[in-house]
């Protein structure tokens, strides 16, 4: 039986309707791209066309313009098995940089919720995926094996825009903090554990801030993490590398 999809429990509607036409107030798009843009219905906009719409920095069009397709967008967030391609900074700056507006509109508590609704979705679950050798070598990679934790980058990259935008800081910090007090269920254990890992990674990082280093660095707090995983996940979802290798990180806690 085919799974339901995802779907938010903070219901978020917006009051303006979708535009007839964008501004492009930065002149950074074009008429003909924004006119083509438009032209597309709803069940057609790609990840592109969000950042292209909301930003950052360069949105094509204002707010009032634009905050027809948040809703869309984070849709589309909740709906990618391992989204990428930085549409969560984009909705991360566009709730940030038009935080008094979305007040204003009476939703800015329903964005807030939805982000972290977010990121409990992409931490509901832990799932390793392991690329042999000869896999690794027909993609080009001069690698013996490497292994990729789904929705990784996604967190890292939604932590790190929520503390770079600033406006909805506490997010990110609530969201690692909790992490660090799961009272070690195995799932926020394997991924307190990765993200604390991640810290060292050279393509994506977990945040620095003063709030969120101690959570993911805690060494009483790594060591339980590990046992519980040893426990559990280690055990029941095998990978002929990832948790040996993960483990082996963090070796030196005894």
């Amino acid at each position: 039986m085919q799974s339901k999809p995802a779907q938010y429990k903070t219901p978020l509607v917006v009051k303006h309707k979708r535009p007839s036409k964008l501004s492009d107030p930065f002149q950074d798009h074009g008429d003909q791209y924004t006119r083509a843009l438009l032209s597309k219905p709803d069940h057609q906009l790609t990840w592109s066309d969000y950042q292209s719409l909301l930003g950052p920095f360069l949105p094509a069009g204002t707010y009032e313009e634009s905050v027809y397709f948040l809703p869309l967008a984070f849709d589309l967030l909740l709906a990618e098995k391992d989204p990428g391609y930085e549409l969560d900074v984009s909705v991360v700056w566009f709730v940030s940089e038009y935080a008094d507006q979305l007040k204003a509109d009476g939703i800015l508590e329903a964005c807030r919720n939805r982000i972290c609704e977010l990121l409990a979705h992409w931490t509901a679950t832990f799932v390793v995926h392991h690329t042999d050798q000869a896999t690794c070598r027909e993609k080009g990679w001069n690698l013996d094996y490497a292994d990729h934790v789904q929705h990784v980058e996604a967190i890292c990259e939604c932590t790190s825009s929520l503390i770079r935008f600033t406006r909805h800081a506490d997010l990110a910090v609530g969201f690692y903090q909790d992490l660090a007090q799961s009272d070690n269920a195995p799932v926020k254990a394997a991924w307190l554990l990765e993200l604390s890992r991640a810290q060292a990674c050279s393509i994506k990082n977990p945040p620095t801030h003063p709030e969120i280093g101690p959570a993911l660095n805690d060494p009483a707090t790594l060591l339980n993490a590990c046992r519980a995983v040893q426990k559990t996940l280690a055990v029941t979802q095998p990978s002929p590398t990832y948790w040996r290798d993960l483990l082996a990180q963090f070796d030196y806690l005894g």
